[in-house]
Formats: structure tokens, sequence, C-alpha cells
């Protein structure tokens, strides 16, 4: 029988992660297995409100920043931010994506789902690759 890898426990150097796109969904319920697997958590989102009720869950094990990964102005920003807050980063997750039912095909839903999907998505993977390039180990993980 395989082992089941993902219910193991993680090797102690891999305790910190940060989570893109933690507000909803799998992004959210992966910090609560990341948490309780022993790891310090960066979560990001649009939406504050849920961001500060997953912190407040987990009292100093949870540390927040709230922008929308389009805003590539705020988004390596705010990730170096979580990194400095968590004191180093093992692992990074990004669970963050769009998409729209678009039967009259126009365009701008369309340009917002490449730009969070493909343009947001390149500037979060290409800079955390970076960093663990200067500061290894560490870990990408994308779910799209």
């Amino acid at each position: 029988m395989e082992p089941d890898l993902f219910h193991q426990e993680p090797p102690k150097q891999y305790k910190k992660a940060i989570v893109v796109g933690a507000s909803s969904g799998m992004g959210k319920e992966l910090v609560k297995i990341l948490v309780k697997r022993g790891y310090n958590v960066g979560i990001t989102g649009r939406r504050e409100h849920l961001l500060k009720e997953l912190k407040a869950a987990y009292p100093g094990r949870i540390f927040y920043k709230a922008f929308d990964i389009r805003d590539l102005s705020q988004t390596t920003k705010s990730i170096r931010e979580l990194i400095r807050s968590l004191d180093g980063l093992d692992l990074l997750v990004l669970s963050s994506g769009i998409g729209f039912l678009n039967e009259e095909l126009d365009t701008e839903p369309e340009f917002q789902t490449i730009y969070t999907n493909v343009t947001a998505f390149t500037d979060i993977m290409t800079f955390t690759f970076r960093h663990f390039q200067k500061h290894p180990p560490g870990h990408l993980v994308g779910l799209t």
C-alpha cells in the first residue's frame, strides 16, 4: 500500500507557509490543515473580513495581507511583508483564480481572467521562485 503523503507530518524545517487566495474554497481549507500540522501561515485574499475571521480562529498562527493579485504593485510587496512576518518561507501555495460564464463573449471578462490566472500567477510564482533560489529550500504549489 502506498503511503498517504498528504497526511504525514511535514519535516520540521517546513513550518512557514503562505497561501494566496485563502479567504474561501480550497485555499481556506488548506490553511486549516497547515495550521493543524504545525505551520505558521501567511494568508492573502481580496476580502479582508474573511481573512480576519480565519486569523481570529487561530490566534498567533496566522498573518494576513488583503490585496487583489491583479494589482501587481501590491502583490510582491505584500508577499515580502508576509515573509518578514513569518521570519522566512518554506512553502507558497497559489490558490487564487477566476473564471466567468461569458456567453456574450465580451472581451473584458476574458482579460480579467488572463490578468488573474496568467499575469498575476506568473508574477507571484516568479517572485517566489527567485526568493527560494536565494533562500533554499522551498516549495511552490499552484492550484489552477
